[in-house]
């Protein structure tokens, strides 16, 4: 695995997870907001700032990551939105009728293509550390997928 993509690795990865946790951040906030009767309205403010910028944040990198698969041709664009759906690489071979090193070589090129495409529009790697760093999601997919390189 190249290590110089695991920045998109991550964010195709975390793509998947982004509107369960979005949903979980926006049930909070509510409930949050519902229950601020007597509590002290600075330190709730301050809460609920944070974890709606969370929210944003994550709701960000999916459009950021819908914007760079749009830009891929349609075979790297099948495949990266196959991942994303959490289906196994022997499975999309089979369906797309190539061979699963044909698939792997697709990914890697797709993952290629995003991380320019991206970094073009100003979401480079550098923005990804900065724009996610402290985030447990994304440190957590980080952690894992470092691992495995």
């Amino acid at each position: 695995m190249e290590s110089k993509n695991l920045w998109v690795r991550v964010a195709v990865a975390a793509y998947r997870g982004v509107p369960v946790i979005a949903e979980s951040l926006e049930k909070f906030i509510d409930r949050a907001a519902a229950k601020s009767g007597g509590t002290d309205c600075l330190s709730l403010f301050e809460t609920l700032a944070e974890k709606l910028d969370r929210k944003n944040r994550l709701v960000n990198l999916k459009c950021v990551l819908d914007d760079a698969v749009g830009a891929l041709r349609e075979e790297s664009k099948t495949i990266i939105l196959r991942r994303i759906e959490g289906i196994p690489f022997e499975s999309i071979a089979e369906e797309l009728g190539i061979s699963l090193r044909a698939i792997f070589r697709h990914y890697e090129s797709a993952l290629s293509g995003m991380a320019y495409h991206m970094t073009v529009k100003g979401f480079s790697e550098e923005w990804f550390m900065a724009y996610f760093k402290g985030d447990p999601y994304i440190e957590g997919l980080w952690k894992r997928y470092e691992r495995d390189v």
